[in-house]
């Protein structure tokens, strides 16, 4: 995140010219990678949502995506509020929603996953993931397997277990906390 157009072409074996000949300023390649790593999401839900076994699409789906997102951390940060991620993600939600909603559709249908679980709630997972990712790296590489299996249990369909969720957040309570997360970044405020 911190790097510069002159470092990206010395680590592309480019001259800095050929960089800037594409982009215009650092923001805008940070919105290209965010872009292609949506577009490898996308990816994932269709595979998801041709896969015959409900459950399996949707942990694939999750577990791919969080594997994303973690080797990936602008994906993250993007997601979470970085400004020059923010307008991708938005309009790549509102065009995949539909998907990973199928997917998580059929996943209820099948009785695999609880009836109350959200796409918006999908989404707060990977967040939760990447979190995890973060703060375990030093000392367990790889250790966010274990969140995100933990998380899977948690959506599980399984009456002897599940115990009732508190509301679920709606996609524009998400969207809303992004655009204060990335005001805060801009001004240099903390959330409040």
């Amino acid at each position: 995140m911190d790097v510069t157009l002159d470092e990206v072409a010395v680590a592309a074996g480019v001259g800095v010219g050929t960089v800037y000949r594409r982009f215009s300023n650092k923001h805008e390649l940070i919105a290209e990678v965010v872009a292609d790593h949506l577009d490898r999401i996308r990816e994932y839900a269709d595979t998801a949502a041709r896969d015959p076994d409900p459950w399996r699409g949707l942990a694939g789906l999750l577990d791919r995506s969080c594997g994303l997102v973690v080797e990936n951390r602008v994906l993250g940060a993007a997601m979470t509020g970085l400004p020059e991620g923010a307008a991708t993600v938005d309009g790549f939600e509102a065009d995949i929603r539909p998907l990973i909603e199928g997917v998580l559709a059929r996943a209820q249908q099948a009785g695999t996953v609880r009836p109350d679980v959200t796409v918006a709630d999908m989404f707060g997972m990977v967040v939760m993931v990447n979190a995890m990712a973060a703060f375990t790296e030093p000392v367990e590489p790889g250790g966010w397997r274990r969140y995100l299996t933990l998380l899977l249990m948690g959506i599980r369909a399984d009456r002897d277990i599940c115990r009732p969720l508190g509301p679920p957040l709606t996609m524009d309570q998400l969207q809303r906390a992004r655009a204060i997360t990335v005001a805060n970044r801009i001004t240099g405020e903390r959330p409040t």
